[in-house]
């Protein structure tokens, strides 16, 4: 694992060196902006399920047996970028790094 977290490290660094420090608004950040933007708009604009629906996917998947990593991880993208609560958006955005460590995991074992 700590091979993963050193390739995390040096991709960071490699982004601040070509980009800079960044930082965008949050999703939920629209809503100031464009005040009709609940979590269905903002869904629309990403382009992604709302949480219900992706929720709802991920739990049809795996009781078909197809679950795999994708509805997982959409599932947590989700819930992290259509929260308007910043405690809940960390907290969802630490449950996807691990979520990517054990898919590195898997890739690495295999």
């Amino acid at each position: 694992m700590n091979r993963i977290f050193e390739e995390i490290k040096q991709e960071r660094k490699r982004c601040v060196e070509k980009w800079g420090n960044q930082k965008h608004p949050f999703p939920f950040e629209l809503r100031e902006k464009y005040p009709q933007f609940d979590e269905q708009k903002i869904a629309e604009h990403l382009e992604i399920p709302t949480i219900n629906r992706s929720n709802f996917l991920t739990e049809l998947t795996r009781i078909q047996g197809d679950l795999t990593w994708g509805e997982i991880l959409q599932e947590e993208v989700c819930e992290a970028m259509l929260s308007s609560d910043k405690a809940n958006i960390r907290e969802e955005l630490i449950q996807i790094a691990s979520l990517c460590v054990a898919m590195i995991q898997q890739l690495d074992d295999e």
